[in-house]
């Protein structure tokens, strides 16, 4: 299948089913118009405790995980109809951080808490029309449950701000895959119902039909592969540029308080973390995206690299306190046994000596 193609099949795919967000949502009401199938729909959530459901705390059968720490809270959202397209206007609200006007939010993940939100209608027919939103298909919960998982494993950890940028991409990636296998085994339980085989997922429900992947059994390697190759191309050919700039936003939110020292790559801590964060159900789908993450790398703009720069350059020159100030020398000084040239060059980096600014 050509590229574009396969970016207009996943982009198609996106719209339907939406995705998950970042942002913690609002104490208020907040309402979104969306249009499905050329119908007008209005999504009110009520947000002040009425109408949310504490679940419990997260299954903590992966370790890691402090139950006690984690919660889970089941977010209502009633969506209705209405031909009233000046009031729809007056009362589209985009949620706080979701920049993608057609995609209704599905679940978030921030901190310990994760928030799954559930689409209800009176109308028979929308209420047919949303469930695919749902968890019980969508599997909303698995998604947020592995970005939780990766908080554990440290995605918030410092590392320089391209490979960071790189981590927050893999971490959607992650959690995809694990959405993924979480519909399999849905499909698998309800007897191959392919209602449970959502267009979240397209290219999973046409390997199945297609015999490319069996469910009864276990992941093959080549299955693995297959699997790991389609969710990053769903990333890098659909969501990458609509989730350029929240990614951004999450890269300058993890560095805020790094000491220069902090932000200097360290790929052996990047591997170490997605050796976990790719260890999903059992199989390990890191080496097969490792071969790829190049293209995250290659795909920054030449404006973001230098605000990267600008950001490590400011870590280095800025305004820091005496303790900050020994602690990046002390850091330095360690390198110099590590690399006298190295050394020689950082030092030279601080006093300015041969650097135009």
């Amino acid at each position: 299948m050509s590229k574009r193609a396969r970016k207009i099949r996943s982009f198609a795919g996106a719209l339907l089913l939406g995705v998950s967000g970042f942002a913690l949502l609002r104490d208020c009401v907040d309402s979104k118009a969306i249009d499905i199938n050329k119908m007008m729909i209005s999504f009110v959530t009520l947000h002040d405790g009425t109408n949310t459901e504490k679940k419990g705390t997260t299954d903590a059968s992966i370790n890691g995980i402090n139950a006690e720490q984690t919660s889970e809270i089941i977010d209502t959202v009633y969506a209705f109809y209405t031909n009233d397209e000046a009031e729809n206007k007056k009362r589209q609200y985009v949620l706080n951080g979701d920049t993608v006007d057609e995609i209704p939010l599905l679940g978030l993940q921030d901190k310990y808490n994760i928030v799954i939100r559930e689409f209800v209608s009176k109308n028979s027919f929308l209420q047919d029309s949303l469930k695919i939103y749902n968890d019980r298909y969508n599997c909303t919960r698995r998604h947020e449950y592995q970005h939780l998982l990766n908080m554990f494993y440290g995605m918030h950890g410092y590392n320089s701000p391209e490979i960071k940028f790189a981590e927050c991409c893999l971490d959607e990636m992650s959690a995809g895959i694990a959405q993924c296998l979480e519909q399999m085994r849905n499909y698998n339980k309800n007897g191959k119902d392919e209602n449970f085989l959502t267009n979240r997922f397209g290219f999973l429900r046409n390997a199945i039909k297609e015999g490319r992947i069996s469910t009864d059994k276990r992941l093959t390697p080549k299955d693995q592969e297959y699997i790991a190759n389609c969710i990053f191309d769903e990333w890098m050919d659909v969501k990458y540029d609509m989730y350029e700039e929240r990614t951004n936003n999450r890269v300058l939110s993890y560095l805020k308080d790094a000491l220069y020292q902090n932000v200097q790559p360290d790929w052996l801590a990047h591997d170490l973390l997605m050796r976990k964060c790719f260890n999903i159900e059992g199989y390990d789908f890191w080496p097969y995206i490792k071969k790829r993450e190049k293209e995250i790398f290659e795909r920054l703009s030449k404006k973001r690299r230098e605000e990267y720069g600008e950001l490590i350059d400011k870590k280095l020159y800025g305004d820091y306190n005496y303790i900050d100030k020994i602690n990046v020398l002390k850091e330095i000084r360690q390198r110099y046994y590590e690399s006298q040239n190295k050394y020689r060059y950082e030092v030279s980096r601080i006093f300015g000596s041969s650097r135009s600014r």
